[in-house]
């Protein structure tokens, strides 16, 4: 079976399932996301990803705390039909950048058609991670995660963002 009429399956049950209810908050998100490093290897302090969220949940403000916590913080937007997007915040919590990309001039303007090519009753089907980083990092470290990721991860913009240096 290919893989994204599985994921396809997939999708639609955690959408019957949840039929209105945020009990499946935390369902799948996109495959290939990177898997927790072992310690001592040269991206060590990576420990995965977390559960996901859909997006209008996560706008309504019904996620985990760590989506709301303010400073370094690195997120992946899963989009359906494929394609994942992986930033980070200096300053502001996920909850914050990722609404910016929604539904205001702040946001990235690619990332902001890709939410916008999904109609507003499906957002839940753009879901939404937290970067889990085992200890306490510069915003220099955390860039350089965050850079990691994208090329690892093969995000939709890379021939975009390949050359750039900025965030947030």
């Amino acid at each position: 079976m290919h893989a994204s009429h599985l994921n396809s399956i997939v999708d639609r049950e955690i959408r019957r399932i949840r039929s209105g209810s945020r009990s499946f908050e935390y369902a799948r998100a996109a495959s290939g996301g990177t898997p927790a490093q072992q310690s001592g290897s040269a991206f060590g302090q990576w420990g995965g990803w977390s559960g996901s969220v859909g997006l209008a949940d996560l706008l309504a403000g019904a996620s985990q705390p760590r989506f709301n916590r303010r400073g370094a913080n690195l997120y992946r937007i899963s989009f359906p039909g494929g394609g994942v997007a992986i930033g980070m915040t200096v300053s502001n919590s996920i909850m914050v950048r990722v609404h910016e990309h929604a539904q205001s001039p702040r946001g990235e303007a690619r990332i902001q058609a890709r939410i916008n090519a999904v109609p507003l009753e499906q957002h839940n089907t753009i879901r939404i991670q937290a970067g889990l980083l085992r200890a306490a990092m510069s915003i220099r470290e955390v860039h350089m995660y965050e850079i990691w990721l994208q090329s690892r991860e093969n995000v939709f913009d890379w021939s975009f963002i390949r050359n750039t240096r900025t965030f947030e």
